[in-house]
């Protein structure tokens, strides 16, 4: 059996600094220094799963660490722009391969999901890799931005599985449990069942009072009280989880879920929960 980190080596493979290009957005520009491809489990923006992704950055990318995510450009952006305070070029690669959509971030911008109708791109599998570029032929995005990329990078055959779990595990549990927490309003489950401070940043606010019908009611329509998961892999600290889920509206419909957690070191964190609102289950 391989290793768990050849496993994730095959997956999503980072890159030394090197020059990826820039982008340059309200007359400012961003140097893309790091770089790596990740191959997605699922559909994590709603418009199709690519084949894979090429995350750009100006910032370190830990790519191993966002097979784990729903959405690996989150994990990304986690770490490039909310942590390192740079910029970050997402492109969604479909077969062909063909550039299928493209998302830019930095600190105060999130221009992302468009099908990049005014950019040239070349892309090539090369051996185990892919290899292309990426440039606009005109500024996207009411003239605000204007992108200048090039890669060359690994890929992996096929998405990091890791370890598979069982019935979601312990990352399973504590997802129920966070479901539970949400439909219930309870603050104090929540704060442990969220990333560290989200809690506290979401719903610290409201008075104490308030605070339980405040939670219930953001849950409303959005969190269901329970989930079946029907697959699960932990993925070094991290763990991805398919699932189930009934409708939050109270209809007899039922819907493919994805939820991804992170481990502390002391209990399994909920940090992106997305319903597939477009698949749902006969």
């Amino acid at each position: 059996m391989k290793s768990l980190a050849l496993v994730l080596a095959a997956a999503s493979l980072p890159a030394a600094a090197a020059d990826f290009g820039t982008y340059t957005i309200n007359g400012e520009t961003v140097a893309l220094t790091h770089g790596c491809t990740v191959v997605p489990h699922v559909d994590g923006v709603g418009f199709g799963k690519p084949e894979a992704i090429v995350l750009l950055s100006s910032k370190p990318l830990d790519c191993d660490a966002y097979a784990s995510w729903v959405n690996p450009a989150s994990g990304a952006f986690d770490d490039a722009v909310d942590e390192g305070d740079g910029g970050l070029v997402a492109l969604d690669v479909g077969a062909g391969p063909k550039l299928s959509r493209i998302s830019v971030y930095g600190v105060g911008y999130t221009l992302g999901n468009d099908s990049c109708d005014g950019c040239t791109a070349k892309i090539e599998a090369g051996g185990a890799g892919l290899r292309g570029s990426v440039a606009t032929t005109a500024p996207l995005w009411d003239g605000k931005l204007t992108l200048d990329a090039k890669f060359d990078l690994p890929k992996g055959a096929g998405p990091a599985k890791g370890e598979s779990l069982a019935g979601g595990g312990d990352p399973g549990k504590a997802y129920l449990a966070y479901l539970a927490a949400y439909n219930e309003g309870d603050y104090e489950a929540l704060r442990t069942l969220m990333p560290e401070g989200e809690a506290e940043e979401d719903f610290g606010w409201y008075s104490d009072e308030e605070r339980r019908e405040g939670i219930k009611s953001q849950a409303s329509g959005m969190v269901p009280k329970t989930a079946k998961v029907t697959d699960a892999w932990k993925i070094g600290n991290g763990a991805l989880l398919v699932t189930e889920l009934p409708s939050p509206h109270g209809d007899d419909m039922r819907y493919r879920g994805y939820a991804s957690l992170a481990f502390d070191g002391k209990a399994w964190r909920v940090r992106e929960h997305k319903i597939a609102w477009g698949e749902p289950i006969e």
